[in-house]
């Protein structure tokens, strides 16, 4: 039978503790102690609380122990008629009279005293030294005290009458059918709990979780030594992608695949990761990691994709009359939002149910692209998907021509919907023989510009309003929006790394907010540390050699979505060395 600990700071409270208590006795045993605040700290320091479920007591005590204890701490609440009981009966004192105490006591009383327009002074307290403090600072014309055990005698020690509040039985009561109530319900946890961990043992995949910086919270079996030691290099190396809700990840490593669904989750506000893994050996051609398996929600409306914008409207009319079959190019300035606008159509269109695949040409070269085509299981096989080549203008001139061979004999745009992107200048790629004109004409059938945030700069407000809301969910805050100057700021940043900047820069204020709302002042200080770029949006000539040099790897580093091997890649210098000449 489950025990617990009821620490009364005056007698008649352990009495009603005593009495209450017979109603329970088939749910929990009560050992009831009658202790103020320093003698409940020693019995427990000498005693400790391994033999104890939970902890029931009340005012400074109860708020104390709630920082310090172990177990669940349940409150004898102050109730709203404990202390009309108590205003009631210092009224008759006939004099001055002032409510000092913890929270829990102060909280009511300011209730009580709204409700009933009753001018109360009220002084909350954190400490029983603080309490001291305060009853000094009273007036010396016999102002009597009301509060609660550590008030009421610090002011008799000081001489200063004092009214205790005292719990009335239903507040006693509701405590002990507070703490039967946890028990049921932790029973019934306990129950779900080895309900799914007997589900999970018994998956034949491996479900991990992990902490942000890769430490191990749970694993549902462990695998041989080597292999768990590549699972976890392979885990940790793959936290950085996982950003959203759903993420379909494959991975090649030590003779076996990898084949990862992932998400990033928070609990009170701190992110850990859930990765569920299949593993299959490996297929004699290996496919490269540059392809991605999206899981694209059915509703999929990012906040950079207002359809009510006058500069997204008419794109979005545009792309609903491009026929499935067309392959279709999503142009403009990096971080205007191509990634969110091809899922977007994937997830609007026919072929919303099949798989989103995207291919990160960054990372695509001749040789692993030709693992990708070769391979009898790659899903470029298959048909009814949307494939979306992400940075077109990246691939090699060999990877390109590869491609397009591929693509014709094989009739690829009319088995797939066929997106791709580019924040290149392609047709100066053309002009230069640097991009394949087969390719061109083949992908770039139809051409969607998207505008820079500069050029919308009306569409602003709206789009912080609903990032906002985003953060709040994957954040768990309750920010409640800007103050008109702080939008202000917003609308008249130039914003040049776009929607990209524009998310992380309201993430960082949003997790940053000290109140409701984002301030002014909070949006002054994110936007004086983004990077300072020229007028034309290059690079700030006026800085030495180095600084120029690390603002242009950081510029890189950011138009990768932070990966530092596709940043290297795109530099032509090593991971380390990217490291190196980034670390202060």
């Amino acid at each position: 039978m489950r025990k617990v600990l009821a620490l009364a700071p005056y007698e008649s409270l352990g009495e009603q503790f005593s009495r209450a208590a017979e109603s329970y006795a088939g749910s929990f045993s009560l050992d009831v102690r009658v202790l103020n605040l320093q003698e409940a700290g020693d019995y427990i320091a000498a005693a400790g609380l391994s033999a104890y479920d939970a902890i029931i007591s009340r005012g400074g005590t109860a708020s104390l122990l709630k920082k310090t204890a172990s177990l669940p701490v349940v409150e004898v609440e102050v109730s709203v008629y404990d202390m009309l009981r108590v205003i009631k009966l210092a009224e008759q004192y006939g004099g001055p009279f002032a409510i000092i105490g913890f929270e829990n006591v102060t909280r009511v009383a300011k209730t009580v005293c709204d409700i009933l327009a009753y001018s109360i002074p009220i002084y909350q307290i954190q400490s029983e030294a603080e309490a001291e403090t305060v009853l000094r600072s009273l007036p010396a014309s016999g102002t009597l005290v009301v509060g609660d055990v550590i008030t009421s005698n610090t002011a008799k020690s000081l001489g200063i009458s004092s009214i205790l509040i005292t719990s009335g039985t239903e507040s006693v009561e509701k405590a002990l059918g507070d703490c039967a109530s946890l028990f049921s319900n932790f029973t019934l946890l306990q129950g779900s709990a080895s309900l799914y961990k007997s589900a999970l043992e018994n998956d034949p995949d491996i479900v991990l979780l992990l902490r942000e910086d890769g430490t191990r919270l749970y694993q549902n079996r462990e695998l041989p030594p080597q292999q768990q030691k590549s699972l976890m290099a392979l885990a940790e190396k793959m936290l950085p992608e996982i950003s959203g809700p759903s993420l379909r990840l494959i991975r090649r490593r030590d003779f076996m695949q990898y084949d990862v669904c992932a998400a990033r989750h928070f609990q009170s506000g701190v992110p850990f990761y859930s990765l569920h893994i299949r593993l299959s050996p490996l297929p004699k051609k290996e496919a490269p990691a540059a392809l991605r398996v999206l899981q694209v929600p059915p509703d999929f409306s990012p906040p950079g994709l207002l359809p009510g914008s006058s500069k997204i409207r008419p794109l979005l009319a545009q792309a609903d009359q491009i026929p499935s079959h067309a392959p279709l190019l999503l142009s403009g300035a990096m971080g205007t939002g191509k990634d969110d606008f091809a899922q977007y159509i994937h997830a609007h269109g026919p072929q919303a149910s099949s798989s989103f695949l995207q291919v990160d040409c960054a990372s695509l070269t001749e040789k692993s692209l030709a693992g990708l085509i070769d391979d009898i299981n790659s899903p470029l096989h298959a048909a009814g998907c949307t494939l979306y080549f992400r940075g077109l203008h990246l691939l090699s001139f060999p990877a390109q021509q590869r491609l397009e061979e591929y693509a014709r004999q094989t009739l690829l745009c009319r088995r797939h919907r066929v997106l791709s992107s580019s924040w290149g200048d392609l047709p100066r790629l053309l002009a230069q023989g640097a991009f394949s004109p087969q390719l061109y004409e083949m992908f770039c059938g139809f051409d969607l510009c998207l505008p820079s945030l500069a050029e919308r700069r009306e569409d602003i407000r709206s789009i912080c309003s609903l990032l906002l809301n985003e953060c709040n969910r994957e954040l768990g805050r309750q920010v409640t929006g800007f103050q008109p100057e702080a939008f202000r700021l917003l609308e008249a940043f130039p914003w040049p790394g776009n929607l990209r900047q524009l998310r992380r820069t309201v993430h960082s204020l949003v997790l940053s907010a000290q109140g409701s709302y984002i301030s002014a002042g909070a949006v002054r200080s994110v936007l004086q540390e983004q990077p300072r770029f020229s007028p034309d949006g290059g690079i700030d000539l006026s800085k030495t050699l180095e600084e120029m040099e690390k603002e242009i790897l950081s510029l890189v580093l950011r138009q990768e979505d932070m990966n530092q091997s596709r940043a290297a890649k795109r530099l032509g210098i090593s991971r380390s060395t990217l490291w190196r000449k980034l670390s202060p």
